[in-house]
């Protein structure tokens, strides 16, 4: 049997010199748990955020479609939040931008129920305290943000027009 000068057989040099191996997978296996670990914890964390922010667009849906009350206006719960529909017909007169008077009473009432629904006055109400603290947490916001969309005539203008194409309408049209 070879001896070195350690006073070692060439086998238990050999035992020993891979002896690391064993504690550095060990090292690694546990380092991968953790961060599995840690990726489920903040999976369940984003997983509940979003249950809260849909309990509070469905709560907003209900109480904007309890609370308008016309037939030139749906309401409907959409994947990113709650749209608000109103007939063009009735807002607009044809090849026109300008949003005819009798709506205004209407337009009035959609925006003072907007203005007082449960999405915009989140920090009104307790239950979504914790919603927010966890956004916070994360450098994150809750970002609410209304749209107003402007379409155009299904009618080609006319050569006469104050409208270069019908994108000019559409524009016009959400503006006002």
């Amino acid at each position: 049997m070879a001896v070195d000068s350690f006073g070692m057989s060439v086998e238990e040099a050999k035992a020993k010199s891979t002896a690391w191996a064993v504690t550095y997978a060990d090292l690694v296996t546990l380092l991968l748990t953790f961060f599995i670990l840690l990726l489920v914890i903040l999976n369940d964390a984003e997983k509940h955020i979003d249950r809260v922010i849909n309990m509070l667009l469905d709560e907003t849906y209900e109480e904007l479609k309890e609370n308008i009350e016309s037939s030139y206006v749906s309401v409907d719960r959409v994947t990113k939040g709650v749209k608000i529909t109103m007939a063009s017909g009735r807002l607009f007169k044809s090849m026109d931008d300008d949003v005819q008077t009798l709506v205004y009473p209407l337009l009035r009432q959609i925006g003072g129920i907007v203005r007082v629904s449960k999405l915009l006055n989140i920090d009104e109400d307790e239950r979504f305290n914790v919603l927010l603290g966890a956004l916070e947490k994360r450098g994150g916001f809750l970002n609410v943000e209304i749209r107003c969309e402007g379409h155009t005539d299904d009618l080609p203008l006319p050569k006469q027009t104050q409208f270069a194409s019908n994108w000019d309408l559409s524009t016009s049209r959400a503006l006002n």
